[in-house]
């Protein structure tokens, strides 16, 4: 038998604000921004999981759930108290483990343009850079700018480069991205202002699929060096 466990620091005591007359704001603060991703994370799977009457959906933000609902069917007095039992009382089972993501990456210098930059700016060679951009875990902190877009944090601090001055008008489908102590990846050919330091060919988003993002707020995402896995294939041939 399970029982509903006691409030946990990863969901305990939000905000909850007006953001619109359809919509509320569940938002957390911490000193920690690893505890409000934690926050964000399971808070948006119990959430979904509670089934609250009147609610359309649920948008995770870097440390916000905006929840949209239905003002003809919810009252926003019961649905304010519903969200806090779902988020304080579900129980501990009901919350998955991240799922962690491998994605391969080209590093080539004809795909990785501002990589020479990033390698300027970090005062360390371009193979070091690469390396330290696949010894990272990365967490998918929200999806935005484009359908399937992962905002990842956890880039090392010595990539922390800033986004560039000018955007460049077209920016690569596949495209790996650095700036200002995030990382991300173009689902799509876009404008785009952050530097470029490899591409794969994984597909983010896909709205054929069944769930046409490949990534989701909470997954954690592990670049793979594609020329360092074919090196090591071919060495154990």
């Amino acid at each position: 038998m399970q029982h509903a466990s006691k409030p946990d620091t990863a969901t305990a005591l939000p905000q909850i604000a007006f953001l619109s007359d359809s919509a509320v704001l569940v938002t957390w603060e911490s000193e920690s921004d690893n505890q409000v991703a934690e926050s964000v994370r399971t808070g948006w799977q119990r959430l979904k999981q509670s089934e609250l009457h009147g609610v359309t959906g649920f948008v995770p933000g870097f440390a916000s759930i905006a929840v949209h609902f239905d003002p003809r069917q919810a009252c926003v007095q019961d649905l304010q108290r519903a969200i806090r039992t779902a988020l304080c009382t579900q129980t501990t089972t009901s919350v998955q483990k991240p799922r962690q993501i491998r994605i391969p990456v080209n590093f080539d210098s004809s795909v990785a343009l501002d990589l020479p930059e990033v390698s300027r700016f970090a005062h360390l060679p371009e193979q070091e850079c690469v390396r330290l951009l696949c010894s990272a875990v990365y967490t998918v902190r929200m999806l935005g700018f484009a359908p399937g877009f992962p905002y990842l944090s956890g880039l090392p601090d010595v990539l922390a480069i800033p986004r560039k001055s000018t955007p460049r008008l077209q920016v690569a489908a596949g495209s790996v991205a650095i700036a200002g102590g995030m990382a991300g990846i173009y689902p799509r050919e876009s404008p785009g202002g952050w530097n470029l330091v490899g591409r794969t060919t994984v597909s983010l988003f896909d709205p054929t699929r069944p769930q046409p993002c490949l990534l989701e707020p909470g997954d954690e995402v592990v670049f793979l060096d594609e020329a360092a896995q074919r090196l090591e294939t071919r060495s154990s041939v």
